[in-house]
């Protein structure tokens, strides 16, 4: 298989048998799970580098089932991350070549790029990165978080509006997240059945972490996440907050709705309640089914 000018995997696969490979942690999202909690717990880690950008937006951009919807600034107002993301995009042969230079840094072990909207990527995708980084030797390791879908979309609504408050005409609440949660949009967000699938296919069980926003900040999931990714485990640092989409007094969702969203969404439910039991025991949608 094409790797993006890294080699043959069967060469790389040698390297990490020595145990000289260092790790590239792919970030999946989902969307308002705790992606960004995710990427500041192990970048407290002297060993971790590439701090910024935490999102790259290459593959979502690249990947035909992907959004693409990452805008690029004008060139005059570039940043840092808006060059990398547009080099990247002309050039992925680059990226893999990016993240293995860090890794080649003295002391580091860990880099990332936890994009939450690399959950709608293809199979196809992710085994072009898993192939681009092992003909350098790098070992890929994916995280996957996952969230009640209803609570998932009722937070993304709030961050979104908490982002632009002054929207002129925009709807309330309630209104808004009733017109978005079956677009596009929201569906490449929140179908875990299918990332789940798609990653399942490329990559050896050993090399995924799937996790519950519910259950993230419990001492058994941290010290099995701190395990999977090799850094050592901080448990007061679960009490720490990011991007929290605050409730207000009153800001529940209609019964009727959530439960209406609930059934749009019933393949996942279906799904992570098969795939994944303890969803039942963390999700309140499933009493709305």
């Amino acid at each position: 298989m094409a790797n993006d000018r890294g080699g043959s995997p069967e060469k790389s696969e040698s390297v990490i048998a020595m145990g000289a490979a260092k790790t590239f942690l792919l970030g999946v999202g989902a969307q308002k799970a705790g992606t960004t909690w995710l990427h500041e717990y192990v970048h407290r880690v002297p060993s971790t580098r590439g701090r910024r950008p935490k999102e790259f937006h290459v593959w979502n951009a690249i990947d035909a089932a992907g959004t693409g919807d990452a805008a690029t600034a004008r060139a005059d107002t570039w940043s840092r991350k808006d060059l990398l993301m547009t080099v990247f995009r002309k050039q992925p042969w680059l990226y893999f070549t990016y993240f293995s230079g860090l890794l080649s840094l003295p002391g580091t072990k860990l880099v990332t790029d936890i994009t939450p909207t690399y959950s709608s990527l293809s199979a196809a995708t992710f085994g072009r990165i898993r192939d681009g980084f092992a003909g350098r030797g790098v070992e890929v390791k994916v995280v996957f978080l996952m969230r009640d879908p209803v609570e998932r979309l009722w937070s993304a609504v709030r961050m979104a509006r908490r982002k632009r408050p002054d929207a002129a005409g925009r709807p309330d609440e309630t209104e808004e997240i009733a017109s978005y949660y079956a677009t596009d949009h929201a569906l490449i967000r929140g179908r875990y059945d299918r990332t789940v699938a798609n990653l399942e296919s490329v990559f050896e069980p050993e090399s995924v972490f799937f996790g519950f926003f519910e259950s993230l900040f419990d001492h058994t999931t941290l010290e099995r996440l701190s395990g999977f990714l090799d850094v050592p485990i901080d448990v007061e640092f679960a009490d720490r907050q990011y991007n929290v989409s605050a409730k207000k007094a009153g800001d529940d969702l209609p019964t009727h709705l959530a439960a209406r969203i609930a059934s749009d969404y019933r393949e996942v439910y279906d799904f992570c309640g098969h795939r994944f039991p303890d969803s039942r025991n963390l999700w309140k949608g499933y009493a709305l089914l």
